[in-house]
Protein backbone atom coordinates (compact mmCIF):
# COMPACT_ATOMS: atom_id res chain seq x y z
CA UNK A 1 0.00 0.00 0.00
CA UNK A 2 1.10 3.60 -0.70
CA UNK A 3 2.27 5.35 2.34
CA UNK A 4 1.29 9.02 3.12
CA UNK A 5 3.78 11.41 2.91
CA UNK A 6 4.83 12.84 6.74
CA UNK A 7 5.56 16.78 7.42
CA UNK A 8 8.40 17.20 9.45
CA UNK A 9 10.51 13.13 9.36
CA UNK A 10 13.94 13.14 10.32
CA UNK A 11 16.12 10.11 9.33
CA UNK A 12 19.01 11.08 11.04
CA UNK A 13 21.33 8.79 12.24
CA UNK A 14 21.97 10.19 15.57
CA UNK A 15 18.12 10.45 15.93
CA UNK A 16 17.23 6.78 14.59
CA UNK A 17 20.04 5.49 17.61
CA UNK A 18 17.87 7.45 19.75
CA UNK A 19 14.99 5.82 19.05
CA UNK A 20 15.96 2.63 19.03
CA UNK A 21 17.25 3.01 22.59
CA UNK A 22 14.03 4.62 23.62
CA UNK A 23 12.12 1.88 22.27
CA UNK A 24 14.62 -0.63 24.02
CA UNK A 25 13.96 1.08 27.76
CA UNK A 26 10.18 1.61 27.45
CA UNK A 27 9.07 4.03 30.74
CA UNK A 28 6.26 3.37 32.36
CA UNK A 29 3.10 4.90 31.42
CA UNK A 30 1.36 7.91 34.44
CA UNK A 31 0.55 11.35 34.20
CA UNK A 32 3.82 13.15 34.73
CA UNK A 33 6.08 11.05 32.00
CA UNK A 34 5.21 12.86 29.03
CA UNK A 35 3.74 9.50 27.43
CA UNK A 36 0.62 10.65 25.23
CA UNK A 37 -0.03 7.47 23.26
CA UNK A 38 0.93 4.31 21.53
CA UNK A 39 -0.10 3.64 18.20
CA UNK A 40 -0.39 0.13 15.88
CA UNK A 41 -1.07 0.05 12.17
CA UNK A 42 -1.16 -3.31 10.29
CA UNK A 43 -1.59 -4.29 6.51
CA UNK A 44 -3.34 -8.05 6.56
CA UNK A 45 -3.95 -9.69 3.12
CA UNK A 46 -6.74 -12.00 3.84
CA UNK A 47 -9.16 -14.57 1.33
CA UNK A 48 -12.35 -16.18 1.90
CA UNK A 49 -14.14 -19.05 0.36
CA UNK A 50 -17.81 -17.04 -1.30
CA UNK A 51 -20.84 -19.00 0.69
CA UNK A 52 -22.40 -21.30 -1.97
CA UNK A 53 -19.72 -21.72 -4.35
CA UNK A 54 -16.00 -22.83 -4.80
CA UNK A 55 -14.54 -19.81 -5.55
CA UNK A 56 -12.35 -17.67 -2.89
CA UNK A 57 -11.99 -13.43 -2.28
CA UNK A 58 -8.73 -11.74 -1.55
CA UNK A 59 -8.11 -8.23 -0.53
CA UNK A 60 -5.93 -6.64 1.61
CA UNK A 61 -7.36 -4.41 5.03
CA UNK A 62 -5.62 -2.26 6.35
CA UNK A 63 -6.02 -0.85 9.92
CA UNK A 64 -5.06 -0.78 13.55
CA UNK A 65 -5.72 0.77 16.89
CA UNK A 66 -4.43 3.94 19.10
CA UNK A 67 -4.90 4.72 22.88
CA UNK A 68 -4.90 8.30 23.68
CA UNK A 69 -3.96 9.56 27.83
CA UNK A 70 -2.52 12.28 29.37
CA UNK A 71 -3.51 14.82 31.95
CA UNK A 72 -2.98 18.52 31.41
CA UNK A 73 -2.65 21.28 33.32
CA UNK A 74 -4.27 24.96 33.20
CA UNK A 75 -0.66 25.91 34.63
CA UNK A 76 1.31 24.27 30.93
CA UNK A 77 3.22 26.89 29.56
CA UNK A 78 1.00 25.76 26.40
CA UNK A 79 -2.43 26.42 28.30
CA UNK A 80 -4.46 29.55 27.88
CA UNK A 81 -7.58 29.53 30.64
CA UNK A 82 -8.53 27.58 33.63
CA UNK A 83 -9.45 24.73 34.11
CA UNK A 84 -12.72 24.16 36.24
CA UNK A 85 -14.98 21.09 36.27
CA UNK A 86 -18.08 23.73 35.14
CA UNK A 87 -16.39 22.87 31.99
CA UNK A 88 -17.42 19.67 31.61
CA UNK A 89 -20.76 20.06 32.84
CA UNK A 90 -21.73 23.24 30.52
CA UNK A 91 -23.47 21.40 27.46
CA UNK A 92 -22.85 24.14 25.15
CA UNK A 93 -19.41 24.06 25.40
CA UNK A 94 -17.37 22.11 22.59
CA UNK A 95 -14.30 19.81 23.23
CA UNK A 96 -11.88 19.29 20.71
CA UNK A 97 -8.74 17.77 19.76
CA UNK A 98 -6.27 17.42 16.89
CA UNK A 99 -3.08 14.91 17.08
CA UNK A 100 -1.63 14.12 13.83
CA UNK A 101 -4.24 12.82 11.13
CA UNK A 102 -7.03 12.08 14.21
CA UNK A 103 -9.44 15.01 15.54
CA UNK A 104 -12.36 14.66 18.13
CA UNK A 105 -14.63 17.49 18.21
CA UNK A 106 -18.23 17.60 19.82
CA UNK A 107 -20.58 19.46 22.23
CA UNK A 108 -20.56 18.11 25.76
CA UNK A 109 -24.34 18.22 25.74
CA UNK A 110 -23.98 14.59 23.89
CA UNK A 111 -21.32 13.24 26.08
CA UNK A 112 -22.79 11.18 29.32
CA UNK A 113 -21.69 13.43 32.84
CA UNK A 114 -20.93 12.63 36.08
CA UNK A 115 -20.33 15.41 38.44
CA UNK A 116 -18.98 15.48 42.57
CA UNK A 117 -17.85 17.85 45.02
CA UNK A 118 -14.17 17.66 43.40
CA UNK A 119 -14.10 16.63 39.95
CA UNK A 120 -16.58 16.24 36.97
CA UNK A 121 -16.45 13.55 34.36
CA UNK A 122 -18.03 13.12 30.63
CA UNK A 123 -17.88 10.05 28.81
CA UNK A 124 -18.87 8.96 25.04
CA UNK A 125 -18.42 5.65 23.52
CA UNK A 126 -19.10 5.33 19.67
CA UNK A 127 -20.05 1.74 18.09
CA UNK A 128 -20.25 1.14 14.36
CA UNK A 129 -20.64 -2.51 12.27
CA UNK A 130 -16.77 -4.31 11.41
CA UNK A 131 -17.67 -6.83 8.57
CA UNK A 132 -15.58 -9.39 6.99
CA UNK A 133 -15.12 -10.44 3.50
CA UNK A 134 -18.13 -12.80 3.42
CA UNK A 135 -20.13 -10.03 4.68
CA UNK A 136 -20.45 -11.44 8.36
CA UNK A 137 -20.91 -8.29 10.64
CA UNK A 138 -20.91 -7.50 14.44
CA UNK A 139 -20.64 -4.60 16.35
CA UNK A 140 -17.45 -3.00 17.81
CA UNK A 141 -16.75 0.21 20.05
CA UNK A 142 -14.59 1.79 17.44
CA UNK A 143 -13.98 4.96 19.63
CA UNK A 144 -14.53 5.82 23.26
CA UNK A 145 -13.80 9.29 24.81
CA UNK A 146 -13.31 9.98 28.42
CA UNK A 147 -12.54 13.33 30.41
CA UNK A 148 -12.12 14.07 33.58
CA UNK A 149 -11.49 17.79 35.30
CA UNK A 150 -10.41 17.95 38.69
CA UNK A 151 -10.70 21.54 41.11
CA UNK A 152 -6.95 21.45 40.96
CA UNK A 153 -6.73 22.77 37.22
CA UNK A 154 -6.11 19.53 35.75
CA UNK A 155 -8.05 17.73 32.64
CA UNK A 156 -7.76 14.03 32.33
CA UNK A 157 -8.03 13.00 28.28
CA UNK A 158 -8.24 9.27 27.59
CA UNK A 159 -9.38 8.15 23.91
CA UNK A 160 -9.16 4.65 22.26
CA UNK A 161 -10.13 3.87 18.50
CA UNK A 162 -10.48 1.42 16.31
CA UNK A 163 -8.50 2.90 13.07
CA UNK A 164 -8.47 1.99 9.33
CA UNK A 165 -10.77 -0.75 7.51
CA UNK A 166 -12.66 -3.44 7.58
CA UNK A 167 -12.68 -6.45 5.13
CA UNK A 168 -16.07 -4.69 3.42
CA UNK A 169 -14.17 -1.14 2.79
CA UNK A 170 -15.94 0.54 5.50
CA UNK A 171 -14.17 2.95 7.81
CA UNK A 172 -13.45 3.60 11.19
CA UNK A 173 -11.17 6.39 12.72
CA UNK A 174 -8.41 7.91 11.13
CA UNK A 175 -4.70 6.78 12.03
CA UNK A 176 -2.70 8.82 14.62
CA UNK A 177 0.60 8.68 12.55
CA UNK A 178 1.53 5.18 12.08
CA UNK A 179 -0.67 4.71 8.98
CA UNK A 180 2.09 7.67 7.37
CA UNK A 181 5.01 4.72 7.35
CA UNK A 182 3.16 1.95 5.63
CA UNK A 183 5.29 0.86 2.87
CA UNK A 184 8.11 2.29 4.25
CA UNK A 185 11.92 -0.18 4.52
CA UNK A 186 11.97 -1.78 7.46
CA UNK A 187 13.64 -0.26 10.59
CA UNK A 188 12.88 2.53 13.05
CA UNK A 189 10.82 5.51 12.78
CA UNK A 190 10.60 9.01 14.11
CA UNK A 191 8.41 12.14 13.61
CA UNK A 192 7.43 15.19 15.27
CA UNK A 193 3.64 16.22 15.81
CA UNK A 194 1.11 18.40 17.82
CA UNK A 195 -1.42 18.05 20.10
CA UNK A 196 -3.78 20.71 20.19
CA UNK A 197 -6.81 21.00 22.87
CA UNK A 198 -9.90 23.42 23.02
CA UNK A 199 -12.45 22.93 26.05
CA UNK A 200 -14.61 25.46 26.29
CA UNK A 201 -13.04 28.87 27.28
CA UNK A 202 -9.71 26.92 27.65
CA UNK A 203 -6.99 25.98 25.08
CA UNK A 204 -3.66 23.79 24.76
CA UNK A 205 -1.50 24.65 21.81
CA UNK A 206 -3.54 27.24 19.80
CA UNK A 207 -0.51 27.94 18.56
CA UNK A 208 -0.08 24.71 16.84
CA UNK A 209 3.59 24.24 18.05
CA UNK A 210 5.23 20.54 17.24
CA UNK A 211 4.97 19.45 20.87
CA UNK A 212 4.95 15.64 19.95
CA UNK A 213 7.99 13.43 19.43
CA UNK A 214 7.48 9.89 17.77
CA UNK A 215 9.31 7.38 17.83
CA UNK A 216 8.82 3.35 16.80
CA UNK A 217 9.60 0.79 14.38
CA UNK A 218 8.24 -0.33 10.85
CA UNK A 219 8.40 -4.39 9.43
CA UNK A 220 7.33 -4.23 5.52
CA UNK A 221 7.73 -7.73 3.72
CA UNK A 222 6.08 -9.07 0.72
CA UNK A 223 2.29 -9.97 1.13
CA UNK A 224 1.46 -14.01 0.79
CA UNK A 225 -0.40 -13.09 -2.39
CA UNK A 226 2.48 -10.65 -3.98
CA UNK A 227 2.31 -12.24 -7.27
CA UNK A 228 -1.07 -11.11 -7.45
CA UNK A 229 -1.73 -7.21 -8.89
CA UNK A 230 -3.51 -6.77 -5.80
CA UNK A 231 -1.09 -7.33 -3.65
CA UNK A 232 2.24 -5.73 -2.99
CA UNK A 233 4.41 -5.43 0.47
CA UNK A 234 2.58 -5.57 4.04
CA UNK A 235 3.67 -2.99 6.75
CA UNK A 236 3.62 -3.70 10.31
CA UNK A 237 4.11 -0.31 12.30
CA UNK A 238 4.13 -0.11 15.89
CA UNK A 239 4.41 4.01 17.17
CA UNK A 240 4.72 5.61 20.63
CA UNK A 241 4.52 9.67 21.10
CA UNK A 242 5.71 11.47 24.08
CA UNK A 243 4.35 15.12 24.95
CA UNK A 244 6.57 17.73 26.40
CA UNK A 245 4.07 20.51 28.32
Amino acid sequence: MASVASVGRIFKLAVLTAAMLALACPQAWSAGSGMLFNETWKDKDKCARLRGTSGTICDEVSGGKFTIQTTISDSSSFASGTLTPALLTTGSNTFSLTLGGYSFSDLMSDFTIKSGANEASATQPNFAESCNLQGKCKQIKVQDVTLKINNKGELEITITAVTGYDAQGDFFENSIDAENFDGENSGPLVDNLFLQVDLGSFSFNDGQTDNVAVTGTVQTKPGKHAGSSSFGTVSNIKTKGTLSQ
